[in-house]
């Protein structure tokens, strides 16, 4: 199978959306590996402002989503 030639941010969104994972305002990027989904997200400050990085930048924090192995079909 093909990839696409392009998806819109609202179609990624309801994807991930449909398992429970928000791509909201604050989703930086993904990482994909054989066991685990990592979600970078931009980390605010109690007044909702991006917290800088010493280097001009922005922090972010990954949270870390177990990929499991599908269940047997009829289990």
């Amino acid at each position: 199978m093909a990839d696409p030639e392009s998806v819109t941010l609202t179609q990624l969104r309801e994807c991930f959306a449909s398992v429970g994972i928000d791509l909201g305002g604050d989703f930086v990027k993904l990482e994909l590996h054989d066991d685990v989904l990592i979600v970078q997200r931009l980390i605010r400050s109690p007044a909702g402002l991006p917290v800088s990085r010493p280097d001009g930048g922005v922090q972010i924090q990954g949270v870390q989503v177990a990929v499991v192995p599908e269940p047997p079909a009829g289990g």
